[in-house]
C-alpha cells in the first residue's frame, strides 16, 4: 500500500512539474521528487546508505542546475495560480483517503525495525558490486569522471557561460 502512495506521489510531482515555469518552484518540486525517490529506494531495497547517496547526488546536481538556470533567467514574477487550483488538493485528498480507508500502519516502529535487518542489508549491498554489475559500475565511474572533467572545463571563468563580459 505504501508503494502505491509513493508511486502516486511521484507521478503527481511529475504532473505538477509540467505546469511550473519559475526556477524556484521547479527546484522545490525536484527536491520533493528526490526525497520521494530516495524513500522509495530505501523501502524497496532496504539499504539506507544507497538511498542517502542517491539523494545527495541528485540534490547536488539539482542545486548546480538551479544556480545555472537562475543566473541566466530574468527576474520572473512568480505565479501562484497552480497552488490555488483544484488539481493541487485532489491528489492529496486521494492519498489521505487511502491512508484512512486502508488504515495503513506501516509507519510503526516494529515494521520499520523489520526492514532494517543487518544481514539482509549486507546481502543486498553485495548485489550492487557483484560480478554481473561490475561492468556497469566501472562504466558509471568512467562516465562520472568524464562529466567532472567537462564541468570543470566548462566552468572556467574566461570560457564559461557565466563570464562577466
Amino acid at each position: 500500500m505504501i508503494y502505491f502512495v509513493f508511486s502516486f506521489l511521484s507521478l503527481y510531482l511529475v504532473f505538477i512539474f509540467l505546469y511550473l515555469s519559475h526556477p524556484l518552484f521547479l527546484s522545490l518540486v525536484i527536491g520533493c521528487q528526490a526525497i520521494v525517490v530516495s524513500l522509495f529506494i530505501y523501502m524497496y531495497s532496504g539499504i539506507s546508505w544507497f538511498s542517502y547517496v542517491m539523494f545527495m547526488a541528485f540534490l547536488s546536481g539539482m542545486m548546480i542546475v538551479l544556480l545555472y538556470v537562475s543566473s541566466l533567467s530574468p527576474n520572473n514574477v512568480v505565479s501562484y495560480y497552480i497552488w490555488n487550483s483544484k488539481f493541487f488538493f485532489f491528489p492529496l485528498f486521494i492519498v489521505f483517503f487511502c491512508f484512512w480507508f486502508f488504515k495503513v500502519d506501516s509507519f510503526s516502529l516494529n515494521s520499520f525495525l523489520s526492514h532494517t535487518n543487518l544481514s539482509a542489508t549486507v546481502y543486498l549491498s553485495s548485489k550492487i558490486y557483484s560480478l554481473h554489475m561490475y561492468v556497469f559500475t566501472v562504466l558509471m565511474i568512467c562516465y562520472l569522471l568524464l562529466l567532472l572533467v567537462l564541468v570543470v572545463k566548462n566552468s572556467m571563468f574566461a570560457e564559461g557561460p557565466l563570464r562577466a563580459s
